[in-house]
């Protein structure tokens, strides 16, 4: 099986942060190039409106089956969804937890969102793709890393992608690691214009 993780476009902030920036919008289209030539058996996105968008592009080049799921999203933010980044932090100083025990109501904390990865990594052991692409969240998808390479789960924060950036992933039968890359951004570097001015 060969899966390519695909973080979102760059978004927003605060109230935005579901939404793609011009720049974002312009990342999702340069990416959507690179898989033109990649047929896709499945893909499986987050339920959040910066991963739906980013995939947009790529749909108009696959016809393969679209899942869209909460289980890859970040980590749950509860009723700090869309907050600042001030804010969260003085809740988790108030409550007197550290940042990986604190849990906003309504949503999860490190290890909450480090254990869906695991329950979700064994669900893609019975998948039947051959190629599969995941659009999902930095921290989901260090998670993830972290889970393919049989690395601790600490080791996560040497593995942050950058918005749009591609991880490839080849994985035996039983799931064994064969071949990989992470955080991929070359794709970026090619303007779909600048392409066809060559082309002319």
């Amino acid at each position: 099986m060969k899966i390519y993780l695909l973080r979102h476009s760059q978004r927003g902030h605060c109230e935005k942060q579901d939404s793609l920036t011009e720049i974002g919008k312009e990342q999702a289209r340069r990416t959507a190039d690179f898989f033109k030539t990649i047929k896709l058996d499945k893909i499986i996105c987050g339920y959040k409106n910066r991963t739906k968008e980013t995939l947009k592009p790529i749909l108009r080049y696959q016809e393969c089956s679209v899942e869209y799921t909460q289980d890859v999203n970040e980590q749950e933010l509860g009723i700090f969804e869309g907050k600042s980044d001030r804010e969260f932090k003085e809740a988790i100083e108030n409550s007197g937890l550290s940042k990986d025990e604190f849990r906003p109501e309504g949503g999860e904390n490190r290890e909450d969102a480090y254990e869906r990865a695991k329950i979700f990594c064994e669900k893609l052991k019975k998948e039947n793709a051959k190629n599969l692409l995941i659009v999902s969240h930095a921290g989901f998808i260090s998670d993830l890393i972290m889970l393919f390479l049989s690395l601790p789960e600490e080791e996560n924060v040497h593995f942050k992608t950058g918005f749009c950036a591609i991880s490839y992933f080849d994985l035996d039968e039983s799931f064994k690691l064969k071949d990989f890359s992470i955080g991929e951004l070359k794709h970026l570097a090619h303007s779909s214009k600048k392409n066809e001015k060559i082309k002319k």
